[in-house]
């Protein structure tokens, strides 16, 4: 039930037009609401949401499991990440 109450107090944070237009600050891709944080529904970097305000930081995102590096993920603009 608090991970109910921590997802329902995010949404009630985060306006609906606002998580309809934040998009992935790496790969454009568009993001989910999980819990307190909103995923990158391509690459998986998971950006907090501190106080009702998503932080879209690049290097303060939360790598997915099995990631070391931004130069793994699929949004990883070059040849190494994004196919």
């Amino acid at each position: 039930m608090a991970q109910e109450e921590t997802q329902a107090q995010a949404q009630a944070s985060i306006p609906q037009d606002l998580l309809e237009i934040l998009v992935c600050p790496l790969g454009k891709a568009p993001l989910r609401l999980e819990g307190s944080a909103l995923v990158c529904t391509r690459c998986g970097l998971t950006y907090a949401i501190e106080d009702g305000i998503p932080n879209m930081l690049i290097d303060e995102a939360r790598l997915p499991a099995g990631v070391t590096d931004l130069k793994q993920l699929a949004c990883y603009p070059g040849e190494a990440g994004g196919r």
